[in-house]
């Protein structure tokens, strides 16, 4: 045989791609002891399966330079719908698809050098086709020429090459097999479908099967052929009330598709017990198609699974309840409903009667707590339809024409005050109030207001008011409230009914904030041993608040830094305050000569003249 070069072999190779040898160019080398091996795989598919790959492998190549093969099948019952290369290659492998739906595929490769890997020549993917046996069928491979890749392109004889056919199984069937369904219901539910099924039917013609059930427990209101048939399917219901069903039908050849023979429709009765109530299925004959008698069958017998019902009574409306008790003032009434799914009784209350206490007479009501000059009293009454207790107010006394009502400020001029009516009455003590109601005895409200010296403060309020963060002290203010109704003796007042409105002048010296900032005013209250913040009302220099409790009080304030009108956000630099000015008097510093002048008008005192309230 002559030498011819690599490449214009490739070319006759993937021409041909069935006869002739295949000439190696290079190195000679000895072949592997292992034969050459080129097989076909067996894989698993059913009937009518789409897109099955099968390869075609080559196993121990040996230094292989050249290899052309042939690849068929019966196009009855497998089609080819590709084949491409796999990953085995020696130069440039052809798969030759011009004849595949012939069932024939050529394949054809030749290199200048031998390989050695093993891999896959070609994968073909199958359509199965409905005309599939059961059990393998068949792919075969013939290998027409093989070459070592030496220089002489050694042939290798075919008794060093196995070749393995392989195909595409379809699993054998298993036994024909009739079930019933086993379906969950409830007690009393009405339309519950059990559907008898056939499966595995492997060519199957003729079948004939009976259903039955207990008619005391479940009442079979229909039955209708399934999607499952030979060819005309009988579906007999003479006897359905009888709890017991006939089916029936046949075909001159089988048919292998599996599905539901027969649906029966039930009612649940309330006799089925709780749990599984039986029904189940007995085939009287079956056979193929060649009408031979099936004796391989597999029946599961179903049934219903009753659960207790539990209704949700949705279906029970307003209008359904009738009321059969009437509600009274005193108690609720009843209304009852039937609930049309269970039939069970439904009961809800009705809302007593909204009683108007209209027979309540003023005769009735009893004082159980008595007015008084400050408060209003208390009546209560029982109704005599719903036995409620109504209550009622009693208005507040009020002080007779004869009895005149003092008020007396005296203090600060800066400080003004004004005192409402009967602001102390509220510290009244039965004798005094009747003193005033039988013998109009006279009363007097002195407030006394005054700015005292932070030494004269009592510790206790200092220490209160220090506690108080990021404030300082301008003045001091004590405020007293004495009451005293003729005949009897003055009383100091630290609480009275209603508060006492106050309008303090702010100290000169203090007033304005150094440059870059803003001063806030604030007042604060001492009161048994809690400083508490008023939060006044400030117009122009003067602070304006009202107050029931009465002890020690404070004008403070506090400087924040000021924050410039085009951006709130960012503060002007401010001009640090002068450590030596003083901006409030602290304990051991001089008083400014304004507040001093202050103070000795407080001591002085102003006494407003007795005034009669209304």
């Amino acid at each position: 045989m002559k030498k011819i070069k690599a490449s214009v072999l490739a070319v006759v190779l993937t021409v041909l791609a069935v006869v002739g040898g295949v000439i190696g160019l290079n190195n000679i080398t000895v072949k592997a002891a292992d034969p050459l091996k080129v097989s076909v795989d067996t894989v698993d598919a059913t009937k009518g399966q789409k897109s099955v790959q099968v390869a075609v492998n080559v196993e121990n190549p040996g230094n292989l330079g050249g290899l052309q093969l042939e690849v068929t099948w019966d196009k009855e019952v497998l089609q080819a719908t590709s084949a491409v290369k796999g990953d085995f290659s020696i130069a440039s492998p052809v798969v030759n698809t011009q004849r595949i739906e012939e069932g024939f595929i050529g394949y054809a490769d030749a290199g200048a050098e031998g390989v050695n890997t093993s891999g896959k020549i070609m994968i073909i993917t199958f359509d199965v086709l409905d005309a599939a046996k059961v059990g393998v069928n068949p792919i075969n491979v013939k290998v027409h020429s093989a070459a070592l890749g030496d220089i002489n392109a050694t042939p290798i004889p075919a008794s060093d090459i196995v070749t393995t056919n392989g195909g595409i199984k379809l699993p054998e069937p298993g036994p024909l097999k009739v079930s019933v369904d086993t379906v969950d219901a409830t007690q009393g539910q009405k339309g519950v479908e059990v559907a008898v099924n056939v499966e595995n039917p492997g060519n199957l013609a003729g079948l004939q099967f009976e259903v039955t059930w207990d008619k005391e427990a479940l009442k079979a209101t229909n039955a209708v052929a399934g999607d499952f048939k030979l060819a005309a399917p009988e579906v007999n219901t003479e006897r359905i009330a009888e709890g017991f069903i006939g089916y029936a039908d046949a075909h001159e050849t089988g048919v292998d598709a599996s599905g539901r023979a027969v649906i029966i429709t039930f009612d649940v009765l309330n006799a089925a017990k709780l749990g599984a109530n039986p029904v189940e299925v007995k085939v009287t004959s079956a056979a193929d198609g060649d009408a031979q008698a099936i004796t391989k069958i597999e029946t599961v017998q179903g049934a219903v699974n009753v659960a207790e019902f539990v209704c949700d009574h949705k279906n029970v409306k307003d209008s359904d309840y009738v009321v059969v008790k009437q509600p009274t003032y005193t108690e609720e009434g009843l209304a009852e409903a039937v609930c049309p799914d269970c039939g069970k009784t439904l009961t809800r209350p009705v809302d007593k009667l909204v009683c108007e206490h209209k027979n309540v007479k003023d005769s009735d009501f009893v004082v159980v707590k008595e007015p008084t000059l400050s408060e209003e009293g208390l009546a209560e009454a029982t109704c005599p339809d719903c036995g409620e207790k109504v209550t009622r107010s009693i208005p507040k006394l009020e002080r007779p024409s004869d009895s005149n009502e003092n008020i007396v400020v005296n203090g600060d001029a800066d400080v003004k005050v004004d005192v409402p009516s009967g602001v102390a009455d509220n510290n009244l003590t039965k004798e005094e109030q009747d003193a005033i109601l039988n013998n109009g005895a006279d009363t007097t409200v002195k407030v006394d207001v005054n700015k005292v010296d932070e030494n004269n403060v009592p510790k206790a309020d200092k220490d209160a008011i220090q506690a108080v963060p990021d404030i300082k002290v301008a003045a001091f203010i004590d405020i007293k409230v004495t009451l005293q109704v003729e005949g009897f003796d003055v009383k100091s007042i630290t609480q009275t009914a209603s508060k006492i409105a106050f309008t303090v002048q702010i100290p000169a010296d203090i007033l304005n904030a150094p440059e870059g900032y803003v001063r806030e005013f604030n007042i604060v209250r001492i009161h048994n041993g809690i400083a508490e913040m008023l939060n006044p009302t400030k117009n122009g220099d003067q602070l304006s608040f009202a107050s029931d409790k009465f002890s020690t009080y404070a004008i403070v304030y506090s400087d924040k830094v000021a924050t410039t009108p085009d951006d709130p956000t960012t503060p002007t630099t401010p001009t640090t305050p002068d450590d030596n000015k003083p901006s409030a008097p602290q304990t051991g510093d001089t008083l400014p000569i304004a507040l001093f002048v202050l103070m000795l008008a407080g001591i002085v005192g102003i006494v407003v003249t007795s005034k009669k309230r209304a």
